[in-house]
């Protein structure tokens, strides 16, 4: 699945138990009505998002991940995340504009008219 939106905020690098790293961004959807979505990349797919910026437009690939669990207690919680593992970035120039025409020069001519 892919996601096509403007990075909004990137997070830094978190380290946990056993190595696990994470770096996370938020990205705004185009959409008509948009979505403001948190994406986390980990291991080794954080250094694709090592030049991301704030601003950015990019398409991110992603995966859905879902998880059950149980807390101390016994309730049971159900979370969802948002995994990315490819970035496509967009050019966000403006398009050239053209030259505005010179005007030409105008040629010495005799004024023979009779007024």
């Amino acid at each position: 699945m892919e996601i096509k939106g403007t990075i909004i905020k990137v997070g830094e690098v978190q380290t946990f138990k056993n190595d696990f790293t994470k770096k996370s961004i938020v990205l705004k959807t185009d959409d008509q009505y948009p979505q403001v979505l948190e994406i986390t990349f980990v291991k080794d797919n954080i250094r694709k998002i090592d030049t991301i910026k704030v601003g950015n437009e990019a398409t991110i690939a992603i995966n859905v991940r879902g998880r059950e669990w149980v807390s101390p207690q016994g309730e049971t919680k159900y979370f969802t995340s948002l995994e990315g593992w490819q970035v496509t970035y967009h050019d966000k120039t403006e398009p050239t504009q053209p030259e505005p025409s010179k005007p030409q020069p105008v040629a010495d001519i005799d004024d023979d008219l009779p007024f």
